[in-house]
């Protein structure tokens, strides 16, 4: 497991996690439910667990569902998440993306790709403020980064030989389009305080430019 230094984990939460992936062989990853906090410790701010009764769901149908919104409202904070080493080896660990944006989330796709989902009870905390969403990252950056997550989704399911080609399509339709919505939340919310207009607008082209640029898996 990654834990990130400004983190909480409840009692109980390591163990249930270890359990999950003991118990059964095909689970690859292991997640607990995840909840966003004040950077004060005052407050919830939103629950962001999986709105699902299963304890083990198949790895494509999960992506599917948080993809599409379907399993729940928010994207999950995939750097709780617990693996077997050599599954992690295996999947291709942290990619080197630019200031590490989206390698947490790309490896739970492989990961999930490769298995089922195994959700806990336990609960797992992280803090919103202003650089967690992303301002610590030059936008040039994040949206290298965000290419090239696109691209390695696409090459993971095309090598994906247990996933027919219709669901490879629809998931990677999913990916671009909350990888775009992405992009234009963080450039509106966060990143616009600290632009020139100018560069604003050619940040905004660039976004366009990024949507309009289709990955393919077949």
């Amino acid at each position: 497991m990654i834990l990130s230094d400004d983190d909480q984990i409840a009692a109980g939460y390591i163990e249930e996690m270890v359990s999950l992936l003991t118990s059964r062989p095909d689970v690859t990853v292991a997640l607990g439910r995840q909840v966003k906090i004040k950077e004060d410790d005052q407050g919830m701010v939103s629950d962001d667990s999986p709105v699902l009764t299963q304890r083990v769901i198949n790895g494509v149908e999960f992506l599917k569902g948080t993809l599409s919104g379907t399993l729940q409202s928010q994207v999950l904070t995939y750097i709780s998440l617990f693996a077997r080493k050599d599954h992690v080896l295996r999947a291709g660990a942290f990619k080197d993306y630019p200031d590490g944006s989206h390698a947490d989330n790309f490896l739970f796709f492989n990961l999930a790709l490769r298995g089922h989902v195994a959700l806990g009870s336990s609960l797992m905390f992280y803090r919103v403020y202003l650089t967690s969403t992303g301002l610590g990252t030059p936008f040039s950056a994040l949206l290298a980064a965000t290419r090239a997550y696109t691209s390695d989704c696409a090459r993971a399911l095309q090598g994906a030989s247990s996933i027919d080609n219709v669901d490879k399509q629809r998931i990677l339709r999913l990916v671009e389009r909350g990888n775009f919505q992405m992009l234009l939340s963080r450039l509106r919310h966060v990143y616009r305080r600290r632009m020139s207009v100018a560069e604003f607008l050619r940040c905004l082209l660039q976004v366009a430019q990024f949507r309009l640029m289709r990955a393919h898996v077949i």
